[in-house]
C-alpha cells in the first residue's frame, strides 16, 4: 500500500497524532497550512471557524500536496463544532481522490467524528472511506490506542 498522511492542526493535538502515525508506519507526512494563519486565541479561532462554516468557505492553502503517487490518504484534522474544518474541506475540494482510499483520523473534545466523515463522503464521492481513528484530546499523550488501532488494521 502506498499511503500519505495529510493533516491540519492548530493546537498541536492533531499534529501529535499525525507524527505518531508517521513514526509507526513510515508513511510520508504533509501538513495543510492555511495561507492566512488562524489566530492563537481559542475565541478568535472559533469566530473564524464559524464564519467559514456558516458561509461554506474554503480558505486558501500555502502548502501544495501531491497525492498522485498514493492509493491511500490518511486525513487528519481536529473536530470543530462537530464537523470538518474548512482547511480540510479545501484540501478535499482541490484534490482528485477518485479511486483512492481515505482513512480519517481526528482529535476531538468528546464528539468523536461528529459529522466529519459524512462531509468527507460528500466532498470525495469517488473515494472509498475506510474506518478511521478518533481520540479525545486529553488522551493523546497517554494512550496506546493509535498503535492498537493500526495493529487491528493489519488483520
Amino acid at each position: 500500500m502506498s499511503a500519505l498522511i495529510v493533516y491540519f492542526s492548530t493546537t498541536g493535538n492533531t499534529e501529535t497524532v499525525a507524527k505518531r502515525l508517521a513514526e509507526t508506519t513510515n508513511f510520508p507526512i504533509e501538513r495543510l497550512i492555511p495561507a492566512e494563519p488562524y489566530a492563537d486565541t481559542f475565541e478568535e479561532k472559533m469566530t473564524r471557524w464559524h464564519q467559514e462554516r456558516d458561509n461554506d468557505l474554503r480558505p486558501d492553502l500555502s502548502t501544495t500536496v501531491d497525492t498522485s503517487a498514493y492509493d491511500t490518504i490518511y486525513l487528519g484534522y481536529p473536530i470543530w463544532s462537530n464537523n470538518l474544518p474548512a482547511v480540510s474541506r479545501t484540501f478535499l475540494d482541490t484534490h482528485d481522490l477518485s479511486g483512492k482510499n481515505i482513512i480519517p483520523f481526528c482529535t476531538n473534545g468528546g464528539s468523536g467524528f461528529g459529522q466529519s466523515v459524512d462531509r468527507i463522503r460528500k466532498l470525495a464521492p469517488d473515494a472509498t472511506i475506510l474506518p478511521g481513528f478518533e481520540i479525545y484530546n486529553t488522551l493523546i499523550d497517554h494512550s496506546s490506542s493509535l498503535e492498537t488501532w493500526l495493529e487491528a488494521q493489519k488483520k
